[in-house]
């Protein structure tokens, strides 16, 4: 079946006599008295509406969608105007403040608006099941993501996601330009080699600079080893490769990884096989608080903005941490370690 890339919901452009007979309207005035009373033959012509029921229907509509704009910048309102359209009874103070939202300029979106006043349906309800309320949040949830953003928004292909994109690129003028981050850093590294500390994932990293690459580590057993690990990253590899088959365990475990060795090579300044109990203990402290330049919104691992953290870890997932490298590192005594004191450190 051909995917419908249809993902803008059909906004009317209301006019002067729409916001009055809108308060006629929530006022319990008779749409046929409304048709009467406001609209002029051009007026009716504009809008395309010649009975009462259309009329009833448009200023229904515009209600509806003024409510969900409402309800988003004024989160205090939700429960009054909710009951007020569930029982069709307007209080004065509804009615004006609904009424000022109205003579506001409903034909642009903005950033506080809701995604369900300019999205359809079927768009909206997808977004929303991954926390996207508004399109201020669509916005920033783009940007952030890149090009494959839409990935784990279900029932959103990439289709629909670019039409999406243009559609929020159109209304650039209220909504601010959408800079889509498709600036992947797909060219691998040295670790160490800058000694500002670059944070990459670790499919990017190549091979760490001599002096710290573990090859003579402190904890790397002199004689025979049970795998191939030259120093270590082949040693992660390898631990890693034990989980192929389980996904999520090996996604876990790599993270877990990856925040130690980027933090012994570029905060520490050691090889990880180097490592002993102090500074394992370090290492506890920084995770409780990393450092600024370690934290930043969830972006692709491909992204220049991935950062390890996304904030300081839970005690929780503090001591997750730990349980992981300290598996490692237990795991390790025949293979990297060979020793102790690492593996005592945790």
């Amino acid at each position: 079946m051909a995917q419908h890339n249809h993902v803008a919901a059909t906004i009317p452009r209301y006019t002067r006599a729409d916001f009055t007979a809108l308060r006629f309207r929530l006022n319990r005035i008779p749409v046929a008295d409304i048709l009467a009373r406001v609209y002029d033959e051009d007026a009716l012509e504009a809008v395309g509406i010649e009975t009462p029921a259309q009329l009833e229907a448009r200023l229904d509509a515009m209600r509806d969608h003024l409510v969900e704009r409402v309800c988003l910048s004024n989160p205090y309102l939700s429960a009054s105007l909710a009951d007020a359209r569930r029982f069709n009874r307007w209080p004065k103070s509804a009615i004006d403040y609904l009424v000022r939202a109205a003579d506001q300029d409903a034909s642009q979106p903005r950033p506080e608006d809701p995604v369900s006043a300019w999205l359809r349906p079927i768009v909206f309800r997808a977004l929303r099941q991954e926390g996207i309320q508004t399109l201020a949040q669509l916005h920033g949830y783009i940007s952030l993501r890149g090009r494959r953003w839409y990935l784990p928004v279900p029932r959103l292909g990439a289709g629909k996601a670019r039409a999406i994109e243009h559609w929020l690129q159109a209304h650039a003028v209220t909504l601010g330009p959408l800079l889509v981050d498709d600036t992947p850093q797909t060219a691998v590294v040295e670790l160490g080699a800058d000694p500002a500390g670059k944070l990459v994932p670790l499919e990017q990293v190549q091979r760490i600079v001599p002096a710290l690459d573990g090859n003579s580590g402190r904890n790397r057993a002199p004689g025979f080893c049970l795998i191939a690990a030259r120093n270590d990253l082949e040693a992660i590899h390898a631990y890693l490769y034990r989980f192929r088959d389980r996904d999520k365990t090996a996604r876990a475990y790599q993270k877990e990884l990856e925040r130690f060795l980027l933090w012994c090579v570029s905060v520490r300044r050691t090889a990880l096989s180097s490592v002993g109990a102090d500074d394992c203990e370090r290492y506890k402290d920084f995770l409780a608080q990393p450092e600024p330049s370690w934290i930043g919104p969830k972006a692709a691992r491909s992204s220049a903005r991935w950062r390890p953290f996304a904030g300081a870890l839970r005690p929780e997932s503090q001591r997750y941490a730990i349980l992981v490298l300290r598996g490692f590192c237990m795991a390790g005594r025949r293979t990297l370690s060979g020793r102790e004191p690492m593996a005592a450190g945790f």
